[in-house]
């Protein structure tokens, strides 16, 4: 039965069972405006149709509720937190993905998207040991992923998801000019107008906003993507991804992925690269410093970061500040003193004028 009539007929029967006094208009128009808002936003189609049979139950009964009493409050109510759950729940398809890549990132992406109920059919790598390391890892977890060196040996999929560095997103794009699929790149810096210059028709951007690396296991529930396609369906699609790793999505531009990549480098790299040097500095006590890291990083998001900045270039503190300088002068002389007194400069005349 076509899936139209299946919703509906499911929809009207329910509506018609539990609130016969309702009139055929009100009920019609309702019963379509929720079919099309399923069509593009929740997954009504998946509850009504009997593959979640709580969401299903639950929705049933807050329509049956507001069809009773449209005007209520609580019914209302109810009838929100209800679509609202369905919305929560596991995506409405589990697509074919071909991975292109072997990486920190397509590693942990291609992993989540299996364990979430997608099918990896393929992995790709120019180094052919590295894709079949990938395809044995992912047959671990019940995965039927072939493994291929050649762009031609990549079968029919739904998702061709690119996760190579930046500089070789074009290139390796190129080879997908007449696919069908949808091609979609993870990079947070490089735009998705790369895809649509190689002549890609359906592209996108999926980008994990989280560090990645093969020896740290995350969760991919804790990942904001941020996703942009090149059409609405697309972007459907997309959603549909996020949502079935249960993690959170923004939609955005390239510029402003680019404005948040730059920010990234800002919280993580460039912290990473201070750890590196405190860790010289207290070694082999470093250890220490874990507790004032984590207070630092969480009272900067609590509260405003310039309003949380204190240490003795913010208070203007020569006597402190020389101290230290003579400490780095006599054990640290290059690398570590460069970036105190740089730092120290620019928060001075941030915070003292």
């Amino acid at each position: 039965m076509p899936e139209f009539l299946r919703i509906f007929g499911c929809a009207l029967l329910a509506a018609y069972t539990v609130a016969p006094r309702q009139s055929t208009l009100p009920c019609l128009t309702y019963l379509i405006w929720r079919y099309m808002c399923a069509l593009q936003h929740t997954h009504l189609r998946e509850a009504i149709a009997g593959a979640n049979k709580f969401a299903a139950r639950r929705l049933l009964t807050a329509v049956t509720s507001f069809f009773i009493s449209p005007n209520g409050a609580a019914n209302i109510f109810a009838l929100l937190s209800a679509s609202a759950y369905i919305c929560t729940r596991t995506g409405r398809y589990m697509y074919k993905i071909s991975v292109i890549g072997t990486g920190n990132l397509a590693t942990k992406i291609s992993t989540g998207l299996q364990q979430a109920g997608h099918e990896i059919v393929a992995v790709f790598d120019r180094d052919i040991a590295k894709a079949e390391h990938l395809s044995r890892m992912l047959r671990r977890y019940k995965g039927k992923a072939i493994f291929t060196s050649d762009y031609n040996g990549i079968p029919d999929c739904d998702i061709i998801l690119i996760a190579v560095s930046d500089d070789a997103i074009g290139q390796v794009a190129a080879n997908f000019s007449d696919s069908r699929s949808l091609v979609v790149h993870t990079s947070g810096g490089t735009g998705m107008q790369v895809l649509a210059d190689c002549g890609i028709r359906r592209h996108g951007v999926l980008y994990p906003l989280m560090t990645l690396s093969k020896g740290k296991n995350i969760d991919l529930k804790i990942i904001p993507f941020l996703i942009e396609a090149g059409c609405s369906s697309d972007l459907g699609i997309l959603i549909d991804i996020v949502v079935s790793l249960k993690a959170e999505y923004k939609i955005c531009d390239s510029g402003k992925r680019l404005e948040m990549h730059t920010a990234a480098v800002f919280v993580s790299n460039f912290v990473n690269y201070m750890l590196t040097l405190a860790y010289d500095i207290a070694n082999p006590d470093y250890i220490f410093l874990l507790p004032l890291a984590i207070e630092s990083v969480r009272k900067g998001f609590l509260i405003e970061p310039k309003k949380a900045q204190t240490g003795p270039a913010r208070r203007a503190d020569m006597n402190t500040i020389a101290n230290h300088t003579a400490l780095l002068k006599k054990k640290f002389p290059e690398e570590h003193l460069a970036v105190y007194e740089m730092l120290t400069k620019l928060i001075k005349e941030k915070y003292n004028g």
